[in-house]
């Protein structure tokens, strides 16, 4: 059934107020003064979604501190390794990360860390929540007591 119209789109468009376009009256923009938003770095742009992808699978992990720093005990003036960098996390950038693991078996405190130039993740296995908290506040602590993987940094993903 066709609907009948009283007037065309074409006789009532003269009628209609002219819509401002996006050219001829640009928004100040906040923040950046050139309106670009800046480069990410792609290490850890790739750490953010393997910490979302990690932690939106499953809810077995439940988060409760993080802290980043900037580059680890490892490298010397010149950025090689030294004989520290074979330790986790002496090289690059990690996140650490207490959370309060729950499976089956119980709960558990654990404190992660996130190596995101490597990339890896580590695992530190801690009796309670006060523990995690003491190795999240100095990680050199936990040395020896890490197990996780690492991938070659050949077959980083950036």
């Amino acid at each position: 059934m066709t609907v009948p119209c009283v007037k065309s789109v074409r006789s009532t468009s003269s009628s209609l107020r002219p819509v401002p376009s996006a050219t001829s009256s640009p928004r100040k923009r906040l923040g950046i003064p050139s309106g670009r938003l800046p480069q990410t770095d792609p290490a850890l742009r790739h750490w953010f979604g393997v910490f979302h992808q990690f932690h939106t699978e499953d809810d077995a992990y439940t988060t409760h501190a993080l802290r980043l720093l900037p580059v680890g005990p490892g490298l010397d003036d010149g950025g090689r390794v030294t004989q520290a960098g074979t330790e986790p996390g002496a090289v690059g950038r990690c996140v650490y990360e207490v959370a309060l693991h729950r499976d089956a078996r119980g709960e558990r405190w654990v404190l992660i860390m996130w190596e995101v130039d490597v990339p890896g993740i580590q695992f530190c296995d801690c009796a309670d929540r006060e523990e995690a908290m003491a190795l999240l506040a100095e990680p050199a602590r936990a040395a020896g007591r890490w197990h996780g993987v690492r991938v070659q940094r050949a077959k980083r993903p950036w």
